[in-house]
């Protein structure tokens, strides 16, 4: 098995860790940074955060994703710190499950044509650059509401426990094949989280209004400035991410233990 080693050089310890890996399994282990390598890899052992594991997929393409977590929650993450000589050990011994997850191909149009192609694995956020954004949502054509605020945020059921989350957005377990889509600080009472299947076509549209202006930001990372008139339109990737995971664990007692900050078995 030939591992990608690739620490999140922003965060304290990691590109030490990764030498200690390599070290430690040279035959296995290669060190990768900046998320570009021409060698081809079995496995991408990430050292970092959910940020730096959704570089890696992006990167990465269908190479399976194991993350150890040097963020602060690390929803994706497989391992601890402390973990990462055993996390080797499971991958190379071949103990490990590999769990696919829904991804979203998002795209931009204006004025009929297409200015901006991504994919995403937790989430695509439109915000406002300066005044309050005007947009409606439909889904498969079909209006669902229109509403004045500071955004809408369009996830996965991997990007539930995300930005969505904070936003008032419901959780959704991983495997689930569902889009939600969340209002941030709508002008209206009225205006709630909405969940679409995976099926569903989502078309968020800037309204035609003057000066109406925001930005999309997918999974933190590509940047796109919207303007008035312009469409986003969201869509099931053929595209899946797979993470790496080293035991069955249950979603829910992740997710109990991520949130409360339980001591115990993770």
């Amino acid at each position: 098995m030939k591992i990608a080693v690739i620490p999140n050089t922003g965060k304290e310890g990691a590109e030490s860790l990764a030498e200690t890996i390599i070290g430690e399994f040279p035959e296995n282990c290669f060190l990768v940074k900046g998320y570009k390598c021409g060698e081809k890899f079995d496995v991408a052992l990430v050292l970092g955060g959910d940020g730096t594991i959704l570089r890696a997929v992006k990167a990465f393409g269908e190479v399976p994703v194991l993350g150890i977590n040097f963020g602060a929650v690390g929803y994706m993450t497989a391992s601890e710190k402390d973990g990462a000589k055993e996390a080797v050990k499971k991958l190379l011994s071949g103990s490990y499950n590999v769990e696919e997850r829904m991804m979203l191909s998002v795209t931009v149009k204006r004025n009929g044509k297409v200015i901006s192609e991504s994919t995403a694995l937790n989430d695509g956020v439109i915000t406002r650059s300066e005044r309050i954004l005007s947009l409606s949502e439909s889904f498969n054509d079909k209006l669902v509401y229109s509403f004045s605020g500071d955004g809408i945020i369009v996830a996965t059921p991997t990007g539930s426990t995300a930005y969505s989350l904070s936003a008032g957005g419901p959780v959704a377990p991983p495997d689930m094949q569902m889009i939600i889509t969340t209002p941030v600080c709508p002008h209206s009472i009225h205006i709630r989280p909405v969940i679409a299947s995976g099926d569903t076509v989502v078309k968020v549209k800037l309204s035609d209004t003057e000066e109406n202006s925001g930005m999309l930001n997918v999974d933190g990372q590509n940047i796109t400035p919207l303007t008035c008139g312009d469409e986003v339109i969201f869509a099931r990737s053929e595209k899946k991410a797979k993470l790496i995971f080293l035991e069955e664990k249950n979603f829910y007692d992740i997710l109990r233990f991520k949130l409360s900050g339980e001591k115990g078995e993770r």
